[in-house]
């Protein structure tokens, strides 16, 4: 089954759409919910079943710190200070491992390599 991502309204489409579109069926964030809190993203993520693709570090905080309830994956693109054509390559190389790594966790593709942390457990 392709899974489905949610891209937050803060993502570059044209870096990361064209690495993310052949694995999965994306949905834009903006096109459900247009200027959403970040906690409310994090729930329509959640409660469709898909992994949230972001560059905001907030959402890090929502699930590992306020302890919300995390959607089925969480992937974060972080690359400040890198050009429209590095982070391109960037997410081109890491985009297929950190889908296939995301469910139950949260993904980090960084300029240097991409780390893994799985999500907390609720009570």
């Amino acid at each position: 089954m392709r899974p489905t991502l949610l891209i937050d309204e803060c993502v570059n489409a044209k870096i990361v759409l064209p690495s993310f579109a052949a694995l999965a069926t994306c949905i834009f964030a903006k096109s459900i919910s247009l200027g959403a809190e970040d906690p409310d993203v994090l729930e329509l993520a959640r409660r469709n079943n898909c992994v949230l693709l972001t560059e905001d570090a907030g959402f890090g905080r929502l699930i590992f710190a306020r302890r919300l309830p995390p959607p089925r994956g969480v992937i974060l693109v972080t690359m400040p200070n890198r050009t429209a054509e590095e982070r391109k390559a960037r997410v081109d190389a890491e985009a297929a491992a950190a889908l296939a790594e995301a469910n139950g966790a949260f993904v980090v593709i960084d300029f240097q390599k991409r780390r893994v942390r799985a999500f907390p457990q609720l009570p």
